[in-house]
């Protein structure tokens, strides 16, 4: 793969009211400068930075990437007896295919809304904000959409940054209602083999370990051989941040009685942050 910059912001996302930037990019082997880092991060009035690199490093750790990089990724590979059976049976009774990303555009935010109802106090997007985070990231990045269908229904989605030799999962759905089908088996499985197995890319990365909160996707992943990349986490944060950090440190039983219930998960997530870019910057012994 050619050189590239990774500060060129297609690379990055924000997050929390755009304030706080995270590297999407191809897998990066080494941390950034830390002065290019400042000067990326005052030219973009953010407040701070997180990314991931040195992939690999360690056989287990704090931190990882759940990713696909198999070359003779296929159904046949998949050791566990129940998941192939699940494959094969979303692949016999469904339509799994790349999609145009106007088909998300007219479909996705049903199926979207029917996902939410798998969950308890969900703050869901608004149909508008939906449909144009998508079109944002349409037009900044290559970004693909892959769906299944089932007697031509759209069931379930997936939407992916396309980085050339690399290839990134953003968001994906399923209507519970078509659960029976298994197409979120399907849609894993075909997106693997996609992109590493027909395609020649390098990896399909699924996304990182989450900051507070343990995941069933990971598990179920593995099942499909994907795996875990033991990675570093890195973490850069202006000034104020880091003494709010720190006194949130300090105080923080405090914290949970006197800040509003959001603003301590917030907080809780930049804590986690920090503790494990500290962790993960150790070699192991």
């Amino acid at each position: 793969m050619n050189m590239i910059n990774p500060f060129d912001v297609r690379y990055w996302i924000p997050r929390g009211s755009k304030k706080l930037l995270y590297y999407i990019g191809p897998p990066l082997s080494t941390s950034f400068d830390p002065l290019e880092l400042k000067l990326f991060i005052a030219r973009n009035k953010a407040l701070g930075a997180i990314w991931d690199y040195d992939g690999d490093y360690a056989e287990s750790g704090s931190w990882y990437r759940t990713v696909c990089d198999r070359v003779d990724y296929d159904v046949s590979i998949i050791a566990s007896k129940n998941s192939r059976k699940k494959i094969n049976k979303c692949l016999n009774n469904c339509v799994v295919e790349p999609i145009d990303i106007s088909v998300l555009f007219k479909h996705a935010y049903g199926v979207y809304l029917q996902a939410c109802t798998r969950y308890k106090n969900v703050d869901m997007v608004p149909e508008e904000k939906f449909v144009q985070d998508i079109k944002q990231k349409y037009e900044k990045n290559s970004y693909r959409a892959f769906g299944v269908f089932r007697k031509k229904k759209l069931i379930a989605y997936m939407t992916i940054l396309d980085f050339g030799e690399y290839a990134m999962g953003d968001i994906a759905g399923f209507d519970p209602a078509y659960s029976n089908y298994y197409p979120m088996y399907g849609l894993y499985y075909y997106v693997a083999k996609y992109f590493v197995a027909e395609g020649g890319y390098k990896e399909f990365d699924r996304g990182s370990k989450p900051l507070l909160h343990e995941t069933k996707i990971d598990e179920f992943l593995m099942k499909l051989e994907y795996r875990k990349k033991y990675c570093r986490l890195g973490v850069y944060f202006t000034l104020p941040v880091r003494i709010v950090l720190r006194l949130a440190r300090m105080l923080r039983f405090v914290c949970r009685w006197v800040i509003p219930k959001q603003f301590c998960v917030i907080l809780d997530s930049l804590l986690r942050a920090q503790d494990i870019a500290d962790a993960t910057s150790v070699e192991p012994e």
